[in-house]
């Protein structure tokens, strides 16, 4: 009996604690977590800009610190439009606080170190299935 209640204790415990982080009030509702790293995640949000046709994210880590916030590319280099800006997790992804990926399959990041990660990252696209 005493192993049943440990057990069953044991399993309420775990739904109740998930995993999942608490969203920081800083962070936008909208914005999606891609589980990863040593602390759990990254909170990632972006959106089209149409004054100047970019795309501006916003990455914070589980806490709701910034990490990267400004313009981010395509990795294929090709143009995005507004509709193409679906930030969703792939599970698929590497494990890396710098790639958004869209549900498209493409891949975003910091125009800051596009040049450097263009060339790390042989990919230009995660199948998201």
């Amino acid at each position: 009996m005493l192993c049943v209640t440990v057990v069953c204790s044991f399993f309420t415990w775990g739904c109740r604690n998930s995993g999942v982080p608490k969203r920081p009030d800083k962070v936008p509702a909208s914005a999606i977590l891609a589980p990863g790293g040593k602390i759990g995640g990254w909170w990632q949000y972006c959106k089209f800009n149409e004054t100047d046709k970019q795309v501006y994210c916003t990455i914070w880590n589980v806490a709701g610190l910034v990490l990267y916030n400004g313009i981010f590319l395509p990795l294929d280099r090709q143009p995005l439009t507004p509709d193409e800006i679906k930030v969703v997790y792939n599970p698929r992804s590497p494990d890396n606080v710098q790639l958004v990926c869209l549900a498209s399959g493409r891949i975003l990041v910091p125009a800051s170190e596009f040049d450097r990660l263009s060339k790390f990252f042989s990919f230009k696209r995660i199948n998201p299935r």
